[in-house]
């Protein structure tokens, strides 16, 4: 209870204090500033992405592979901050939110690519596998 309650005084106040004296993820403490501050925010919609209790996981890849992708894409970051403030908004595939989870997603799996849409990606990555194959 508490933790929601801090979680969500965090989310509307973006105090920096609050979560100073909490124990954060490695690598957390070296990072100040309000870039640091976005993430702790957004934790609990990473967490969500990411998988937990209710839904699975990215095939193959764990919670250290997203983390260091959302380090490749941190434009994501904004697109968190906004689910973490509005959680009940329903996206479009045509939202500019949605757009940037799914260029997340497709980081996630091929950091080298340029591409946003994950159909592309899956279609790029199936060509290459077919390609090698023949």
């Amino acid at each position: 209870m508490l933790w929601l309650f801090l979680w969500e005084h965090s989310v509307h106040s973006l105090e920096y204090n609050l979560w100073q004296t909490f124990g954060l993820p490695l690598g957390w403490g070296r990072t100040t500033g309000s870039s640091a501050l976005m993430q702790f925010v957004t934790v609990p919609v990473f967490h969500a992405l990411t998988g937990c209790d209710t839904n699975s996981a990215f095939k193959g890849n764990g919670k250290k592979t997203a983390w260091q992708a959302w380090q490749v894409f941190q434009a994501v970051t904004n697109t968190f901050v906004h689910l973490a403030q509005h959680p009940f908004e329903k996206l479009t595939s045509d939202s500019e939110h949605f757009k940037a989870i799914e260029r997340l997603v497709v980081v996630l799996y091929d950091r080298t690519s340029s591409l946003s849409s994950v159909n592309d990606a899956r279609e790029e990555l199936l060509v290459g596998l077919f390609q090698e194959n023949s």
